[in-house]
């Protein structure tokens, strides 16, 4: 984004409905809920007097929500999120917890004006309803990518898959709503209110210091513990990026002034190839799955996100009759579903078993044919042996006879024998 949006540029009208929240992260499957049963409650003495000790600048939208819309922020912003983001060991650090939830409504305020006060959702009736807000979601320019190996959020911004007119003053509130919902739902994600999420971005030209700490500012309310920040530069933005921004984002964050180096996580990857650069990533703990295609992964899935987390907020603004029902339909789906699977899985475990018997059968048949050729080639062999050996025998009873044999003691009765026996074998071979 360009610049940090005002509330002044930002005239559209209130609502106040409100309701739960959940969300879809970039994987193909399941949804979660961003929060449990509170412990910590905006009632409590606690809170109170800890709300107390705010500027009253900061807090000024938070006071103003709970007074008007009480449910939304106890769904869509617990105390119980920010509680678990600000938590150090065991220890609560109450102070902080209630510094960034002041902040959110703060900046929620300021990205959504009166929408502000709407639940957090893409259908008619939620903050992001607007149709420029919709084009640029669908833009993909900014992406909820599947969760880590650990378990955190993955958020994914990349400018350069906006289209031109997407650059034009009016679309500047688009983009930060965009990039605030999506924050918004990383943080749902218990895994990363306590142990953080990761920001990637696609640096594809040198951003202005205004957007970056707009980004910053928004991050920073977000109930996540830690945000782990990895910045790519395209192979056709490398050379000329490389070597300046670095030295930018760390200006921005103020590490090295304001804040220690150590305390911020801040990586840079760069490549002359995509391929390069997925390597680089591989090597830092990503994998080729999670990462989004424009940068040589294989993720491509944000439409299918849409739809799903779509038909996930359908459900805030229903009776809790019509959840219910709703809740039954879907069941009676599922075991429809599960049933209709169960068939044809036995279906095709039939088809294989007839299958296998057909080819067992084929198989013993064509064992006996081989069977019957190797018995027949073991009596040939042994005829033609024999047959070797009576030559040889005969012709070394020659070589011993020192005088010729008589007819009647050339065919002795056991000669004879034997030779009628060779000749019935020859004639049924």
């Amino acid at each position: 984004m360009n610049s940090t949006p005002s509330e002044a540029d930002n005239n559209e009208d209130a609502s106040t409905e409100e309701a739960p929240r959940r969300v879809s992260d970039g994987s193909s499957g399941n949804s979660e809920s961003g929060f449990s049963k509170p412990s910590f409650s905006f009632e409590s003495d606690e809170f109170k007097a800890t709300i107390e000790l705010i500027h009253p600048e900061l807090k000024e939208d938070l006071l103003h929500a709970l007074a008007t819309v009480p449910e939304l922020v106890a769904t869509e912003s617990p105390l119980d999120r920010y509680v678990a983001a600000s938590r150090v060991g065991h220890n609560t650090n109450m102070l902080n917890a209630c510094q960034r939830l002041a902040g959110y409504w703060q900046m929620r305020r300021r990205v959504f004006a009166a929408h502000a006060y709407k639940p957090l959702t893409m259908l008619p009736g939620g903050a992001l309803c607007g149709e420029q807000n919709l084009e640029m979601i669908q833009t993909g320019a900014f992406v909820l990518l599947p969760k880590d190996q650990s378990g955190r959020s993955v958020v994914s911004g990349n400018t350069s898959k906006m289209a031109p007119q997407h650059s034009f003053p009016h679309y500047r509130f688009a983009k930060a709503r965009m990039m605030f919902y999506l924050l918004h739902l990383a943080a749902l994600n218990p895994v990363s209110q306590s142990s953080g999420a990761v920001w990637i971005s696609v640096i594809n030209q040198s951003p202005t210091m205004e957007a970056f700490l707009f980004t910053k500012r928004v991050a920073r309310a977000m109930p996540v513990r830690r945000w782990f920040t990895r910045i790519v530069f395209p192979p056709r933005r490398f050379g000329a990026l490389e070597a300046s921004l670095p030295t930018f984002f760390l200006q921005g964050l103020g590490i090295g002034t304001l804040v220690p180096r150590n305390a911020v996580d801040i990586e840079f990857f760069g490549g002359s190839s995509n391929e390069e650069i997925l390597q680089k990533l591989q090597a830092a703990g990503f994998t080729r799955r999670r990462l989004p295609v424009s940068i040589g992964g294989d993720w491509d899935a944000h439409d299918a996100w849409i739809k799903r987390q779509m038909k996930e907020d359908e459900g805030i603004f229903l009776t809790h009759e019509e959840k219910e029902e709703r809740k039954k339909k879907a069941m009676a789906e599922q075991s429809r579903n599960k049933r209709k699977r169960r068939k044809e899985w036995e279906d095709e475990l039939q088809q294989k078993h007839q299958q296998l018997q057909k080819d067992n059968t084929a198989l013993q048949e064509e064992n006996e044919r081989l069977e019957a050729m190797l018995a027949h080639a073991q009596e040939e062999v042994a005829f033609v042996t024999t047959m070797d050996q009576l030559t040889t025998t005969m012709d070394d009873d020659d070589d011993e006879l020192p005088i010729p044999l008589t007819d009647d003691e050339f065919y002795s009765p056991d000669q004879v024998r034997f030779e009628e026996d060779v000749l019935d074998r020859l004639l049924q071979a």
